[in-house]
């Protein structure tokens, strides 16, 4: 009897621990499955957390003005405003970096300090309230502007304001030096090759190259317009009005070049000074584009626009 009771508590010890064991296992579980969707529950909150921004409904060139009419309301989630949309000054205050929709009037008839791109949030150092000045890259540039007047149809429309470009020259000048001994000799003995003066003068060609990685500050048109307000202008219109612009004969004719401005030393303008006089012919070469350029990247996106 006492053997079979043995067994019985045995067994019964046995079901108690493994039922144990299954409560155990059936609390962790429902743990885990609170803290999941306790978590979930803090991202849906944090992600319905949003503050509203300004952004551009169009491009806006550099110097352009700001108005409501290119104010577009856009949602961002609060963390992501308080990581890229506030600063840490060295003082350890924080303030506003990009402008929320409430701040919106502070901006109105602002000019952009920089090209702003449409679709973009706006940032309070990207503007400014100074008047623009006509031809601002004049303010900027390093060294002397300089016209240079030359024929650029083998280019067509691949060179834009902002390029960098070397310069060759050619051009003939008179040599003169006293003849050798031999020269003079074969000149007397033949009274129709004696020169002038006794000296031998001879036509040499030169080649040099003018200007180096030279930036092309902006190009000027037949009438003297500057390409690069042209451009500008049509980066600031509507995307419809763009696409049947630049499709125009008239804009093609607008953006031709007759001049080009240059940044240039005070070696190379005299430099230019004294090849001028000589009728030179010139030879430009475009070289590559390591950095950005505006006026190209809004062309690349037209032409994407209409499929060419």
């Amino acid at each position: 009897m006492s053997a079979m009771k043995l067994k019985k508590d045995s067994i019964k010890s046995k079901n108690k621990a493994k039922f144990s064991q299954q409560i155990i296992v059936i609390a962790v579980v429902f743990i885990a499955v609170a803290v999941i969707l306790y978590m979930n529950y803090l991202s849906s909150a944090a992600l319905r957390d949003v503050v509203e921004v300004v952004v551009l409904k169009a491009n806006v060139p550099k110097d352009g003005v700001l108005t409501q009419a290119n104010f577009e309301r856009r949602e961002m989630v609060r963390a992501e405003y308080e990581k890229y949309g506030m600063i840490t000054l060295a003082n350890g205050a924080r303030r506003r970096a990009i402008v929320l929709w409430e701040d919106r009037g502070g901006i109105l008839n602002t000019f952009a300090a920089y090209y702003l791109r449409s679709g973009s949030p706006i940032y309070w150092d990207s503007l400014t309230r100074e008047t623009p000045r006509k031809n601002s890259y004049l303010y900027q540039m390093d060294g002397e502007l300089m016209k240079l007047d030359v024929t650029t149809s083998d280019f067509g429309e691949l060179i834009v304001p902002g390029d960098r470009l070397n310069i060759r020259v050619s051009y003939s000048e008179k040599d003169y030096r006293l003849p050798s001994e031999e020269e003079y000799y074969a000149a007397t003995q033949n009274v129709y090759n004696v020169s002038y003066g006794g000296q031998n003068i001879q036509s040499i060609e030169r080649y040099e190259l003018l200007f180096n990685e030279v930036r092309l500050l902006d190009i000027l048109n037949s009438k003297g317009e500057s390409v690069f307000d042209i451009y500008y202008n049509l980066i600031a219109m509507p995307k419809r009005e763009q696409i049947a612009l630049v499709e125009s004969d008239d804009f093609k004719s607008q953006v031709k070049a007759t001049t080009f401005l240059l940044a240039v030393t005070a070696e190379e303008a005299d430099n230019y000074m004294r090849i001028q006089g000589k009728s030179p012919s010139y030879m430009i070469t475009l070289l590559p584009r390591t950095g950005s350029n505006v006026i190209l990247e809004s062309l690349n996106e037209l032409l994407i626009g209409t499929g060419r």
